[in-house]
């Protein structure tokens, strides 16, 4: 079975890069493709690109669920921003990007959650590390959630269980 991309509800096949005896290996240029999923023989494998951010200029993303101002020369190289939300046990989680890709200057970010939330003093938001959660310095504007970061990660809002003195 031949390598199935697909992007925007149209397949395609590339050709084979490299071949073995038992492997083919197939180079995808992302900046002309930015694939939805690939197609193996052994199954398929999403991905969660939304966009290519360029490394050189300023750029803005904006979608229903995440805002993002990159200033100028703030990433690298080009990066290839996947973004992906998820609910669990009432909680919202924002994936932004990957962890893996460093950013040279902070970047400016508006979540907007979908689920109503009472404001308050223990309302923070944290970034997801391994099984633990590092609180984010951030801000409420008209039910959305600003703050500024140079990592990439899991988001999500929680309560701060422990009473203050």
């Amino acid at each position: 079975m031949p390598l199935q991309v697909w992007e925007r509800g149209k397949s395609s096949n590339p050709t084979v890069t490299y071949k073995g005896s038992n492997q083919r290996v197939y180079l995808i240029n992302l900046l002309s493709v930015l694939p939805d999923s690939i197609q193996t023989c052994q199954g398929t494998i999403t991905f969660s690109y939304q966009d290519r951010v360029p490394s050189e200029t300023e750029y803005k993303y904006y979608s229903d669920l995440v805002d993002i101002q990159f200033p100028k020369q703030s990433l690298y190289d080009t990066a290839y921003l996947s973004i992906k939300y998820d609910t669990v046990n009432n909680s919202e989680y924002f994936s932004i990007g990957s962890r893996t890709v460093a950013l040279h200057k902070s970047v400016s970010v508006t979540l907007k959650p979908k689920l109503n939330y009472f404001q308050s003093r223990d309302l923070g938001l944290y970034r997801k590390e391994g099984k633990n959660f590092s609180y984010v310095n951030s801000e409420w504007a008209n039910n959305r959630i600003l703050f500024k970061t140079r990592e990439f990660g899991e988001f999500t809002l929680l309560r701060d269980t422990i009473p203050q003195p």
